[in-house]
């Protein structure tokens, strides 16, 4: 479904992805994990055409992605959750959900808009009483499932989401890990760029590990996390599960 081969990306002289290549196919949950610094949010900033490419290739269903306008990607099937959110924090809940489905038209987002809103509050049971709510007024974790939300409310066929763990407490991570589990159920295509390695590779198909330039290699998942996990981060893992 995504196939991602030889990218280089540069922000002026510097260069930010070398060589990068990975590929997702349709269902799969891949995940993606590294360090700061190594690249992972340029990489899916490249993908959805928010930075352009030095060299390489991005196709997406057999269709060539580089160069084109991040709106036409947006509108081709692919929803990316930022890091940050990046919410419109005076707008209320359902605001920003239905932003979400702007891309879709107006005659698709008046005949699916009420199915889609109730899919994502069935996901995310406690926005139904926030809806009425301004954004900004929401903790972290709320504020995750409004953004991931909003890009549900695209329909994506390949949802892209950058860190959603980031800064939230254990029991939210684990109520976002659960919803990204049952969204790879119900049959969605999902690459996730995470550095919490372990809650990652738990639900993932597969992974790769991206070090600062470039992908070095795959990591098992599922039953593997632990593994997994050390071979993303080394020996700084194991230091760390070391017994004082």
């Amino acid at each position: 479904m995504l196939a991602v081969a030889g990218l280089d990306v540069f922000y002026g002289r510097v260069q930010a992805l070398r060589g990068v290549s990975l590929r997702v196919a349709p269902g799969e949950l891949v995940t993606l994990v590294g360090p700061n610094g190594s690249g992972k949010t340029t990489l899916l900033r490249a993908i959805t055409g928010l930075v352009p490419l030095r060299a390489g290739r991005v196709t997406f269903e057999d269709r060539e992605l580089a160069g084109r306008a991040a709106e036409d990607i947006a509108r081709g099937g692919l929803a990316l959750v930022p890091e940050g959110r990046e919410l419109f924090g005076p707008l209320t809940v359902r605001e920003n959900l239905a932003l979400g489905a702007y891309g879709l038209g107006r005659a698709a987002r008046r005949a699916g808009l009420a199915g889609d809103l109730e899919r994502v509050l069935a996901l995310f049971p406690a926005l139904r009483a926030r809806l009425s709510q301004a954004a900004a007024t929401l903790s972290g974790g709320e504020q995750q499932m409004v953004a991931i939300g909003r890009a549900l409310m695209a329909r994506p066929r390949l949802l892209l989401l950058d860190e959603p763990s980031i800064g939230l407490a254990p029991l939210v991570i684990r109520e976002i890990f659960r919803a990204l589990a049952v969204l790879k159920a119900g049959g969605l295509t999902i690459l996730l760029v995470e550095q919490n390695a372990r809650a990652a590779f738990r639900i993932a198909d597969r992974g790769y590990v991206l070090n600062p330039g470039g992908v070095i290699g795959t990591a098992a998942a599922n039953g593997q996390a632990a593994e997994s996990a050390r071979a993303a981060y080394g020996l700084a893992l194991a230091r760390e599960e070391s017994p004082s």
